[in-house]
């Protein structure tokens, strides 16, 4: 399933999110779920004070999905 999220005001809180999912969730073929580099290479390009502007993700599991999109329902960002 692919999901894009736009808005996303804490990157950190995203990843920890990722972690936390049973299944793959991969951005252009990457899974970002434990990958230390990719988190530190996406945080790293956001301004301080700013979030990331737009992600596009590949979510295998429905449970993931719904995860996420309750993060954003919750003000962390918005789900397109």
């Amino acid at each position: 399933m692919k999901i894009t999220l736009v808005d996303i005001g804490d990157p950190r809180a995203l990843f920890r999110l990722l972690n936390a999912c049973t299944g793959s969730v991969s951005c252009y073929g990457v899974d970002l779920r434990h990958n230390q580099k990719m988190e530190e290479l996406i945080c790293g390009m956001v301004a301080p004070g700013k979030g990331i502007p737009q992600l596009e993700l590949q979510v295998c599991e429905a449970d993931d999905f719904y995860r996420l999109v309750r993060y954003m329902r919750e003000g962390c960002g918005t789900a397109a």
